[in-house]
């Protein structure tokens, strides 16, 4: 659960376009 919030947090953060995590 943590993970997948943690996830969205550093997305919601960072750009997808900049640095892809996924």
């Amino acid at each position: 659960m943590h993970s997948m919030i943690s996830s969205v947090d550093v997305k919601s953060e960072v750009p997808v376009g900049l640095e892809p995590i996924s």
